[in-house]
Order: C-alpha cells, then sequence, then structure tokens
C-alpha cells in the first residue's frame, strides 16, 4: 500500500522549509475570527497538496536515479536511491527487482554472501507485489540455482514462468530441465528437455550439443 505522510509531518515540514510563508497562515489560525480560520485552513490544505506534491515526486527522482546509477555500474550509489524511492512508495514492483539485480552484481564483484541474501530479499518482495513478472521470475530463479543451489524452489519458481504464464524462452526451459535433472526427476528433466525441440531453429550449435547431452543423460536415468 502506498505511504502517506501524516498530516502533521507535512506542516512539519512546511513549518521548517517556507517558516515565513507559513508565519501569515498561523495568525489566520489563531485569529477568533471564523472567516480567518477558515480562510487559514483552505491555504494550509493548499501547502499540505504541495508537499504531496514534491513527495511524490521524490519518487520518481529517486527511482530515475538509482535506474541510470544501476545501468553505469554505480551499483552501492544506485541501492541508496531505490531505498529512499522504496520508503516513499512501498509497492513499486520495479524499485525490489532493481535492488535485487544491484545486490546480485555487487556479490559478482565481492563474494559477499549478504548480497545473496539481499537480492533474495528483494526479489521475493517483487514477486509478492507482481507474481507473474517474467524477467522477476527468471531472475529470481537464476538466483536459487546458481546463488543457493535450492532446485525444489526453482522447479515451482519455472514451472510458474514457462508452463504456466506459456514464456517461450528455451533459457527457462534448459534452467527447469536441469533443475529436475538436480533432484532426480529424471523422467521430468526429460519431458523439458524434449519440448525444447520447439525452438530447434533458434538455437545455437552448442545448444543443440547440450540439448543432445542432456536428453541422453536424462533417459539413462529412467
Amino acid at each position: 500500500m502506498k505511504k502517506i505522510i501524516p498530516t502533521i509531518l507535512c506542516l512539519i515540514f512546511f513549518t521548517g522549509c517556507f517558516g515565513d510563508r507559513l508565519q501569515p497562515i498561523r495568525a489566520l489560525g489563531r485569529s477568533e475570527n471564523i472567516d480567518k480560520k477558515t480562510e487559514a485552513s483552505i491555504l494550509y490544505q493548499e501547502a499540505i497538496k504541495t508537499m504531496m506534491e514534491a513527495y511524490n515526486s521524490s519518487f520518481g527522482i529517486n527511482k530515475d536515479i538509482g535506474t541510470r546509477l544501476m545501468n553505469t555500474g554505480g551499483f552501492e550509489k544506485a541501492i541508496e536511491h531505490f531505498k529512499i524511492a522504496a520508503s516513499i512508495k512501498n509497492n513499486d514492483r520495479i524499485v525490489y527487482h532493481n535492488m535485487g539485480i544491484c545486490y546480485i552484481n555487487l556479490y559478482k564483484i565481492n563474494k559477499n554472501d549478504e548480497y545473496l541474501s539481499l537480492a533474495r530479499y528483494n526479489y521475493e518482495i517483487a514477486l509478492n507485489l507482481a507474481p507473474d513478472t517474467k524477467g522477476l521470475l527468471y531472475d529470481y530463479a537464476q538466483l536459487l540455482i546458481f546463488g543457493y543451489e535450492d532446485y525444489t524452489k526453482a522447479i515451482e519458481v519455472l514451472n510458474h514462468y514457462v508452463y504456466k504464464l506459456g514464456t517461450l524462452d528455451k533459457d527457462g526451459y534448459f534452467l527447469l530441465g536441469r533443475s529436475y535433472y538436480a533432484v532426480g526427476e529424471f523422467d521430468k528433466a526429460y519431458s523439458v528437455f524434449s519440448d525444447i525441440y520447439q525452438f530447434e531453429k533458434k538455437l545455437s550449435d552448442d545448444e543443440k550439443v547440450k540439448l543432445t547431452e542432456f536428453l541422453a543423460a536424462s533417459s539413462k536415468k529412467e
């Protein structure tokens, strides 16, 4: 749910930033004259509206800065701006997905397992917000397989990605087949690898060789 600043915080903000401008409004509000109090009420509402517009604009600006920094390799700074954006609006899937991507890249650079945990945490928040986002599902599955070797969870995610959503992505099929093979479900692995033939014209020579090897290995294990 979108976060809203309580009215009192808006007033505190404006008191600090626009003290001289609010002084006349406060004077009107202290008046015993009902018309002046009414005028003060209207002016305060306008001030609050302005604050909320600035608040929402801050979300967009920080999200944009974070994205630009992420795309140029400034992952730590990008995360700082994504965190600001998330503190303003905590229902934006892209912000959490991008934070996950940044943490994955930091892990690749520093090999700090904490970054893997933070990537997973942010991916899962993003998935709770938008469970059918294909790119997010694929990124999460890669993290589960290569970061955690959690093939059981990866199978759940990839089945949703490949079959439930009908995603025609050969890489997704390869990952799903490998995951089934890793947990010893060779018949299901063989079935998934067989489905990859629908992409035969798009497969590279190396992928065709790998597919043949995977099918042979899965068949022998059945």
